[in-house]
């Protein structure tokens, strides 16, 4: 048997790394390239158990859970439904392959179109939600804040929208007067509410509750219940 280690080694790649991205997407959590990158040397290292004696090759079946435990950022709980997810999406392809006899170079040409599509939809979908979503927010003294409207938050506290604002805006301005219970991807989690100025967007004014926390891409996350529009 002729083993062609250019295609088994590409196709692991791409095939591996289309299924922990499509998770990823699934579970609105943010790609950290170290993890991805660890995740598929993982998924190659892997392939030298194949080379073992026949006694060993029940470790093949756990290569899923050490991917998915590097790969994904969540608690265990999601963590354990993503690795689950892992071995659904592996075993779906594999039965594809064996179904429809399909061959390696197939394999890449088809994990290398699902790729594509889903880099165009995740960015699609992303440039209309910065068009739509996002806005310049003033809370004084901070001006020019760059905000985004987050449609599944819905956190109030004392009947006050929660808005989220980067920890590095912390300062003498914002109170602690409680703490509360929100529920996310990784299940509930407890934080500080703090009391602050008024919230402006444009001529209109807020007043809400923030919560800090590390964000990425922007300096506040708006709450959905705040009715916040561009009109």
């Amino acid at each position: 048997m002729v083993l062609y280690w250019d295609l088994i080694v590409a196709s692991t790649i791409l095939v591996n790394y289309s299924f922990i991205k499509t998770l990823l997407v699934l579970f609105k959590e943010r790609t950290i390239w170290w993890r991805v990158l660890l995740t598929l040397t993982i998924s190659l290292v892997s392939l030298f158990i194949y080379f073992f004696p026949g006694e060993l090759l029940f470790l093949r079946y756990t290569v899923g859970i050490w991917m998915g435990l590097v790969a994904f950022p969540s608690k265990i709980k999601t963590k354990i439904i993503q690795i689950a997810g892992l071995y659904i999406l592996n075993y779906a392809f594999i039965g594809s392959l064996v179904v429809f006899n399909i061959q390696s170079i197939l394999w890449i040409l088809i994990s290398l179109f699902y790729i594509v599509v889903l880099y165009l939809i995740i960015n699609f979908k992303i440039g209309i939600n910065q068009a739509v979503l996002t806005y310049d927010v003033i809370i004084l003294p901070l001006k020019n804040l760059k905000a985004y409207l987050d449609t599944g938050n819905l956190s109030s506290y004392e009947g006050k929208p929660i808005v989220f604002l980067d920890e590095r805006f912390k300062n003498t301005c914002f109170n602690q007067i409680g703490s509360t219970q929100i529920s996310s991807i990784n299940g509930l989690l407890e934080v500080n509410v703090y009391q602050g100025p008024f919230l402006q967007i444009g001529k209109k004014t807020y007043d809400v509750y923030y919560c800090f926390a590390k964000l990425e891409a922007y300096d506040v996350l708006l709450n959905y219940l705040m009715g916040v529009s561009h009109d």
